[in-house]
């Protein structure tokens, strides 16, 4: 039987309880007290405070955390975290990632870094520190993470990447690498383009062999780009030099190379600088130079013949009479006169003056052409069995011909002349003998050599090439090799106009000519001409007439303003038995026409005359005179003659200065004509 507790124990009891349950709530004061100042100071905390339960719940949040996302604190607590607050294409990712920690499959992920979803729908980059969250009997409850909104940073740093990648893109395009030297430490920075101009791997070489490093410059210029560096290092002195550069690939480069010292403390700190591939610029460069060489050349060249051409209207008026009369003296003086002796001498200085005359013609590229289509494999076969009767026996002839026909618009003779004189250039470059080449083949000169070649415009051609095995010519004799009266033979060994002349007929035939040589190593000569569409129309040299047929009863009109020529025309033309009617100009011939008793056969006219010129003449005369045939003549050079409009096919031409024969031989040619 229980005994009954006095007053006393009941009292003292309550007394027990009573300072239990103070103790209880001073106890839940405390904690409530320091939950509170702990909320306190997570919410002053610069950073996101979140605590997610096992089912992803937000247990909670502290006040940067709801700022960072644009809700309430109360909006926050109790929502899913992954379908609330993450972008939709990252949720499933992260959401898994959540799991396996929860499930124990991983360790605990103490950073990580992801985008979160704000309130306005703008993304948010928060790098979240991770830590497990256990109960007291040590089961696992959720977990706390702490995240720093990293937005900002991420932007710069992916404007940084952006303007890295500008920069590389940039150098890349623009060739220009970069570097940094830091003299204490002896060490290089480099830019990926400066590997690419180097033609290195950045694995595989180490810039900081600074003698390797130099070894990279061409050995011509290695010294100056190292005293260059030397003096920026130690003395802070700027350079900026364009070098020769051979990369590691073997490309041999042109660079401008930069260094800049950066002074601290009164000292040269660094350098920095650039390398740039200017290889292209200096090619351009020089092409440039050369094609304005080139023109310059050709300048002067077409100055020369436009005064060839300039005096060969007087010169040749003045030779046909020399010419003429010393053959005719020649006609009339026995065969054992010895007058004939100073008449041959007349005439032979005569033909070399009217030589000397076509030869400038020929370079200033003003003679009259005959122009055919023929087959210039053809021509040069023709031509070979006389070049080897005229070459020496030392030198020998090696012929290679095209398989296919390189038909061409040409005079024959004037090819032919071509022929011998880059034959006889070649002979004369091999002293000892040798072998000169002759080829033919069919070229396409392309945008790319025309833009590199003055005057050349692309197309396809037929390619002439001679060369020889000789000694060659150095880069100043390459520069005048053209020139006319430019001569590397001593005094009376030649006139240095053959390469001249070749220059000029080639040119008057629309053609281009390019010399390649160097001391020791001969010379080849390389001739294009433009390939013709035309059928050939190729016909055979007409022999000479005998003298005895070219002559005649017939009646010729002579109109010429030079008195000499005029008379010496007529007397050749009665001396082979034709009357002759003179006229100094137009109107004199006119005025002979409408008075003169009978038919007039031929009018002999010179082409430019005062007044009224030879083809005006022509068409006056046959309208009084119908059925007349004509016969033009002139010392003027072929452009002042086309320009006269009298040239036209089929037109009977004949050029000053001619002889007895060869006028004969024409008229009665013309006269003959049905």
């Amino acid at each position: 039987m229980s005994q009954t507790p006095t007053y006393e124990q009941l009292k003292k009891r309550v007394q027990e309880l009573e300072r239990a349950e103070l103790e209880r709530r001073q106890t839940e004061e405390a904690l409530l007290e320091e939950k509170n100042r702990a909320r306190k100071y997570l919410d002053i905390a610069a950073v996101a405070i979140v605590a997610i339960d096992t089912r992803g719940v937000v247990s909670f949040i502290n006040k940067k955390g709801s700022q960072i996302l644009g809700y309430d604190q109360a909006e926050i607590l109790g929502r899913d975290w992954f379908d609330t607050f993450l972008p939709p294409d990252t949720r499933k990712e992260v959401r898994a990632a959540f799991n396996r920690l929860i499930s124990g499959r991983i360790e605990a992920v103490e950073y990580y870094e992801n985008p979160v979803l704000t309130r306005s729908g703008r993304e948010r980059i928060i790098a979240w520190n991770n830590t497990l969250l256990k109960d007291d009997k040590g089961r696992l409850v959720g977990t706390l993470s702490s995240g720093q909104d990293i937005t900002g940073r991420k932007r710069v740093e992916e404007a940084l990447r952006r303007s890295q990648r500008l920069l590389e893109e940039t150098q890349r395009l623009t060739k220009v690498g970069g570097w940094e030297y830091d003299p204490e430490e002896g060490s290089f920075i480099w830019t990926d383009e400066t590997y690419r101009i180097y033609g290195v791997s950045k694995n595989a070489f180490d810039p900081n062999d600074l003698r390797y490093n130099l070894e990279f410059y061409a050995p011509e210029d290695r010294k100056t780009v190292q005293e260059a560096f030397a003096e920026a290092v130690n003395k802070g002195r700027a350079y900026d030099l364009e070098v020769r550069f051979i990369a590691a690939t073997g490309d041999r480069l042109w660079v401008r190379t930069i260094g800049s010292p950066v002074w601290e403390d009164g000292r040269v700190r660094k350098v920095v600088g650039i390398i740039m591939d200017i290889t292209e610029r200096v090619q351009a460069e020089e092409e440039r130079v050369k094609l304005q060489e080139q023109l310059i050349q050709a300048q002067k060249m077409e100055s020369v013949g436009r005064l060839a051409g300039g005096v060969a209207h007087d010169f040749n008026n003045l030779l046909s009479p020399i010419l003429a009369y010393s053959e005719m003296l020649l006609d009339d003086l026995p065969g054992a006169d010895s007058r004939r002796q100073f008449a041959e001498e007349i005439r032979t200085a005569a033909k070399r003056a009217s030589d000397l005359t076509r030869q400038l013609l020929a370079f200033g590229r003003k003679q009259t052409l005959e122009i055919q289509t023929l087959d210039l494999n053809q021509i040069v076969q023709d031509f070979e069995k006389l070049l080897r009767r005229t070459i020496r026996e030392d030198v020998g002839i090696d012929l290679s011909l095209s398989f296919s026909h390189l038909p061409v618009k040409v005079d024959r003779g004037q090819m032919e002349q071509v022929l011998m004189n880059l034959a006889i250039n070649a002979q004369d470059a091999m002293p000892e003998g040798g072998t000169m080449a002759i080829e033919t083949d069919q070229a396409e000169l392309d945008e790319t050599y025309a833009r590199t070649h003055q005057g050349v415009q692309p197309g396809q051609y037929a390619m002439l090439a001679v060369s020889d095995t000789g000694t060659g010519m150095d880069e100043k004799t390459l520069e005048q090799v053209f020139d006319p009266f430019f001569t590397t033979k001593t005094k009376g060994e030649g006139t240095g106009l053959g390469l001249a002349m070749v220059y000029g007929i080639v040119k008057q035939h629309g053609g281009n000519i390019w010399v390649y040589s160097e001391p020791g190593l001969g010379a080849v000569f390389k001739i294009y001409l433009p390939l013709s569409q035309e059928a050939r129309t190729e016909t055979g040299s007409a022999g000479e007439r005998d003298k005895a047929a070219n002559r005649g009863t017939e009646t010729v009109l002579v109109v010429e303003d030079d008195e000499k020529v005029r008379k010496l025309a007529a007397r050749i033309l009665e001396k082979r038995g034709y009357s002759v009617l003179q006229a100094q100009d137009g109107q004199k011939a006119l005025e002979a026409v409408r008075t003169a008793e009978g038919l007039i056969h031929l009018l002999l006219t010179d082409v430019v005359m005062p007044d009224m010129n030879g083809k005006e003449v022509y068409q006056r005369l046959s309208s009084i005179r119908p059925g007349l045939k004509v016969l033009f003549m002139s010392g003027y050079t072929d452009d002042v003659i086309s320009h006269s409009q009298i040239l036209d096919e089929g037109v009977d031409f004949l050029q000053k200065p001619f002889g007895v024969e060869q006028l004969a031989a024409k008229v009665r040619e013309i006269l003959d004509l049905e």
